[in-house]
């Protein structure tokens, strides 16, 4: 039954056994073709960078669901593009996936990634600052955002922001060593 390939599925994912997961998502998909379960095989297609987990983007942005489903399609989609090197493409997927869900955290994730690794560190800088502005407890970009004003020498701001991100959380090992390098104990 459907229920129970979906939930091996959940399971299989869980445990960081994609190519299992991905069978089973198969097998619940062809007895149901739920919209979730269509876009759990292709946010696990994209990250293997296989073509398909577009195809299957589109076809559930065509069911026109809602700006909910239109923005994990566009995110999924913004993975696969980014995964492949398509970076101008990556990055359209993830504001559109943004503008039709402005708390998608991990689109802004992703997207302050990819403008990170292209040394476009201010651009990153923004895009994380908008996140925590959006989830003010969100661990992550507060850990970004230090690690982006060390990258521009903004030596204060990083310590803040490393110390914030401790505060949330403090079992961030990046964090509590990145303070240590720049002298803070």
């Amino acid at each position: 039954n459907y229920a129970f390939w979906y939930r091996k599925a959940k399971l299989q994912e869980s445990g960081k056994d994609s190519s299992g997961a991905l069978k089973s998502y198969r097998y619940a998909i062809k007895i149901y073709p739920s919209p979730d379960a269509m876009l759990a095989a292709a946010n696990l297609l994209a990250e293997k960078k296989d073509s398909t987990a577009i195809l299957i983007c589109r076809q559930i942005e065509g069911q026109r669901m809602g700006r909910e489903y239109t923005a994990h399609c566009a995110f999924i989609s913004g993975v696969y593009y980014a995964r492949t090197g398509q970076y101008d493409k990556a990055l359209t997927a993830f504001n559109r996936c943004i503008n039709n869900y402005y708390q998608y955290t991990e689109a802004y994730m992703e997207k302050g990634f990819l403008l990170y690794d292209a040394n476009k560190t201010a651009e990153a800088l923004q895009v994380f600052k908008t996140l925590v502005a959006i989830k003010n407890t969100y661990v992550n970009g507060y850990y970004w955002i230090a690690k982006c004003n060390e990258k521009l020498s903004a030596q204060s701001a990083a310590i803040e922001y490393y110390q914030k991100a401790l505060l949330l959380d403090p079992n961030i090992p990046e964090a509590r060593a990145a303070l240590k390098r720049l002298g803070v104990k």
